[in-house]
């Protein structure tokens, strides 16, 4: 099957394999396990689920349709939102947070700041075995 159009397709809206799960009601470890290739032959129903999140048909998962993904409609109210959220850059962080969409600089700076958050407390757990030792 051309199971890697969901890959694709994945990659275009900006979704995980754990938000695919949620909006699909698919469990996250058959996804994993799609998405890696680890499953050439997933249920109809898991694929209708998949579908439906993806904007997309059944046909495209088919091994015979080109794997170059469809263009996106968007209705005049959705260009509309668009146009307005590019023309306030001030108040696209909160528009992201409000979706829950994070942006990439944005993932990558949060979660360098779990990491020295982390750092931080092995250091001083690593300082109070050494002021107190078992």
């Amino acid at each position: 099957m051309g199971l890697e159009i969901i890959n694709i397709l994945k990659k275009q809206m900006d979704l995980t394999n754990e938000q695919l799960s949620s909006l699909s009601g698919v469990p996250k470890g058959t996804i994993d396990k799609i998405t890696a290739g680890a499953t050439k032959d997933p249920k109809l129903g898991t694929l209708k689920a998949i579908a439906k999140v993806l904007h997309c048909s059944l046909n495209d998962f088919d091994d015979d349709t080109s794997l170059k993904p469809k263009e996106m409609t968007l209705t005049n109210h959705e260009q509309k939102v668009i146009n307005k959220y590019r023309g306030q850059p001030a108040m696209q962080p909160a528009v992201d947070k409000l979706l829950g969409v994070e942006r990439e600089d944005d993932r990558v700076l949060r979660q360098s700041k779990e990491v020295m958050e982390l750092s931080t407390l092995v250091n001083e757990e690593e300082v109070i075995k050494s002021k107190h030792p078992l």
